[in-house]
């Protein structure tokens, strides 16, 4: 089961890049007018409505943990002063330096431990289960702010982390001390595929690509029996598992009670649900034998039939692309888009080869093949925003404008991609592309951008305006990468997700689950091996049956229990 804690992905990274801001506050009282709100009753009836005067202040400071990523260089700023005239007022950072994610969260401690005197009014922090629960006790305790006092003045920012609220709530106190800073979102994701095959053979043999368990098979013997290398060397159909006994599981899983082909694939193994008979929380390999047969029945039935690679139990991650990279595999099954860095390699070796992925389903275990179960991901937040409750009117007044501004279209281009016609261009589809002077000045390289304030000023992600905005990547113009969207349905600007709204996948390891479901993974692993060798069907059922009464003399009853009971220490995840 996946801890709540930072999740780490490229783009993530990138982003978090993007978000390295400050916080105290200085105030000289500036006063602003901003455009009001609805006017009452009276006011309508009067005709009298009057600006709101907004008392604003010279500066704001927003506050960031940071450690080791690059950040302004106030000679080379060109965004900072392009902010500060638009918003009034001049967006100051404050790096905190730490060393680790680690030292961060015990920073946070420490102010919880001293009443937060010297903490910062406005913080971005991190998203630990540590930083989390430090968090909400420093709200219950009067030091933050509930967010929900101040978010219908954010409406922007509040319609892209609406879903992700609920998991960002203190359960205790219903309140809301920490929204997303960061975080991932199903705008604009590219589905993951699973598992990638040999297109350039399918078209060789006049064959399509598969769909069904059945039909990989299939084609897996015709590879095996049809396809002749160049070199003489033997055809090796297909190699699985490698270091991840649990990708391929997803094909033979009951639809209606399985994650583990969701976009959080470490949800995958430890697969929790909450059974809607009864309401408690359960897994699927103890649940669904039949579920489990099948799937090893079927990898036992290639094994035996010369379908699957020998060493495909033995192969470390690396040992297991340079497999794949060698030209003689037809299927491999791994989880993501691996197609670049698989063809980029194969290219060496036979530049018409390609891989591209697909999704497979068992006709048996999953008649309809329904996909909705590989489509939903877990809520994640990679960081937060908290805001101090003794925070100066001048300073929240500052940081929601800030926030709506920079998540804007004005403000989010400015800060994302920098000055139009300097930086940046529309291209001829109304998307933005790098200029010529830009291009040749950053060679593509973010790094080099954040000294002149591109990126750095850019608080939280507004996805809508990526979906409208970017351009297509030369990654997202591969072949190979076109034609693996094309096998998944995708199609451009559609969520490709939907949340986990089920509880059990957040629910996190209690004590009892600590002690007694150590080696789970090991277990695991080897019940598959045992498996996929087995001798006969039998013997297969018997190998499952052996390690379920085995889990549950380990403890899976009490394990499933607790996080039954601890159901409670998740918030209702449905949006209202």
């Amino acid at each position: 089961m996946k801890k709540r804690r930072k999740i780490v992905a490229p783009l993530v990274v990138l982003l978090m890049i993007s978000s390295l801001l400050a916080g105290c506050a200085k105030s000289n009282n500036v006063v602003n007018e901003t455009t009001p709100p609805a006017p009452s009753t009276g006011q309508e009836a009067a005709g009298t409505t009057e600006p709101v005067k907004e008392a604003l202040p010279s500066e704001l400071i927003v506050s960031s943990f940071n450690w080791g990523w690059p950040t302004v260089d106030e000679a080379q700023d060109r965004i900072g002063p392009e902010l500060e005239k638009a918003l009034g007022f001049k967006v100051k950072l404050n790096v905190l330096k730490a060393g680790s994610s680690d030292e961060a969260d015990k920073k946070l401690q420490l102010w919880a431990a001293t009443k937060a005197a010297d903490m910062p009014d406005i913080l971005m922090t991190t998203s630990s289960t540590l930083a989390a629960q430090t968090i909400d006790s420093l709200g219950r305790n009067g030091v933050l702010l509930d967010w929900n006092e101040i978010l219908d003045r954010m409406p922007t920012y509040k319609a892209q982390v609406s879903q992700l609220l609920p998991i960002s709530t203190d359960v205790e106190s219903g309140k809301q001390f920490r929204v997303p800073q960061n975080f991932e979102s199903p705008k604009g994701t590219k589905p993951a595929a699973n598992p990638l095959i040999r297109k350039d053979w399918l078209d060789q043999l006049g064959l399509p690509v598969p769909k069904t368990t059945d039909e990989l098979r299939n084609t897996l013997i015709a590879f095996r029996d049809k396809i002749k290398l160049p070199d003489g060397q033997k055809v090796i159909p297909s190699v699985d598992f490698g270091e991840m006994f649990w990708t391929n599981k997803y094909m033979f899983n009951n639809p209606e009670y399985s994650y583990a082909g969701s976009g959080n694939i470490t949800v995958g193994l430890n697969d929790w649900f909450t059974d809607k008979k009864d309401g408690k929380v359960k897994r699927h390999d103890m649940e669904f034998s039949d579920n489990v047969y099948e799937f090893l029945a079927y990898y036992n039935s290639l094994y035996k039939e010369g379908l699957l690679d020998k060493e495909s139990f033995t192969l470390k991650y690396g040992q297991y692309l340079e497999k794949v990279s060698s030209g003689r595999v037809g299927v491999f099954g791994t989880w993501g888009t691996h197609v670049m860095t698989v063809n980029d390699t194969l290219a060496t070796v036979d530049p018409k080869a390609l891989f591209v992925g697909t999704t497979v389903f068992d006709s048996k275990t999953n008649p309809t093949l329904d996909p909705t179960f590989t489509k939903k991901a877990l809520l994640g937040v990679n960081s937060y925003w908290i805001i101090k409750k003794s925070i100066s009117e001048e300073q929240l007044n500052a940081f929601i404008k800030y926030m709506e501004y920079t998540m804007g279209e004005e403000g989010w281009k400015l800060t994302n991609f920098g000055q139009e016609g300097k930086d940046w261009k529309y291209d001829a589809d109304n998307k933005i592309v790098e200029t010529q002077e830009a291009a040749d000045k950053f060679k593509g390289n973010l790094g080099a951008k954040i000294p002149e304030g591109i990126w750095y000023y850019s608080p939280t992600p507004n996805y809508d305006l990526k979906v409208k905005y970017d351009a297509p990547t030369a990654y997202d113009k591969r072949p190979d990468v076109i034609e693996t969207l094309k096998n998944m349905g995708y199609v451009q600007g559609d969520e490709v997700y939907s949340y986990i709204t089920d509880k059990a996948p957040y629910v996190l390891p209690g004590p009892i689950e600590m002690k007694k479901g150590a080696g789970y993974v090991t277990r695991w692993k080897d019940m598959v091996v045992s498996g996929v060798m087995a001798k006969t069907e039998d013997d297969i059922k018997q190998i499952i049956a052996k390690w379920q009464e085995t889990e549950r003399k380990l403890g899976y009853d009490e394990i499933s229990e607790e996080r039954t009971n601890n159901l409670k220490t998740v918030p209702d995840l449905e949006v209202k």
